[in-house]
């Protein structure tokens, strides 16, 4: 019940203040952002299943993008084995994670998070929250920077097609670090294509992507 209680019917995040400083997508990154088309026949392939996570009405551009969210990584509690074990769980654990937007304050919304679940505990029972903590903020580059103008003139320039926009629902922490600490706009340009499978245990990088790369590092930083 706690868990099912983060949520609205609607999909969204139930937390009071969750939504605090969260900044829609102005009318520009709507419409890059929808050059390159979703599918939902592909993702349902490569997943598992379709793309109902998050908000209903809200395109799955935007909520990976523009929206944070709230995910269950783990739930766990009494017998799962073989057979049958009439008996009650002494306890239950639920793993919990946040990716948060640009604006957002991760310990403000950690602590939103930490209360909406204390104020839930069912009568008899008690929460303990062993493990907590933040990564970092969002970040978002603006598509207007003159940086982005450069990049996106290289990337033509290597013949691989028109260069995508995309706002990706995974962050690099440091990267937001690196920015304020410097002043400069960060720009992350990849190579990865989605056979790649990053992360996975049979990921894989190509050393035509590499040379792609290189070319690109050496041609924008010629440009800068």
């Amino acid at each position: 019940a706690m868990v099912a209680g983060l949520f609205d019917a609607d999909g969204a995040v139930a937390v009071a203040g969750f939504y605090d400083g969260v900044r829609p997508p102005n009318d520009e990154e709507r419409r890059l952002a929808a050059e390159e088309p979703f599918d939902d026949e592909l993702y349902r392939r490569m997943v598992g299943t379709v793309p109902v996570g998050g908000r209903r009405g809200v395109s799955p551009v935007e909520r990976v993008g523009f929206l944070p969210s709230l995910d269950v990584n783990g739930i766990h509690s009494g017998y799962g084995g073989d057979g049958v074990k009439t008996v009650l769980p002494a306890r239950a654990i639920a793993k919990l994670s946040m990716r948060l937007v640009p604006d957002q304050e991760p310990e403000k919304v950690l602590d939103a998070v930490v209360r909406h679940l204390k104020e839930r505990v069912p009568e008899g029972m008690r929460l303990i929250i062993s493990e907590k903590g933040v990564g970092g903020p969002g970040f978002r580059l603006d598509p207007a920077a003159e940086v982005v103008g450069k990049a996106r003139s290289v990337l033509d320039s290597l013949g691989l097609g028109e260069a995508a926009f995309l706002w990706e629902g995974a962050s690099i922490p440091i990267v937001t670090a690196l920015s304020e600490a410097s002043g400069a706009v960060p720009l992350l340009v990849g190579f990865g294509h989605e056979e790649d499978c990053i992360h996975a245990p049979n990921e894989s990088f190509s050393l035509n992507q590499f040379r792609y790369g290189f070319l690109y590092a050496a041609l924008v930083l010629q440009e800068l």
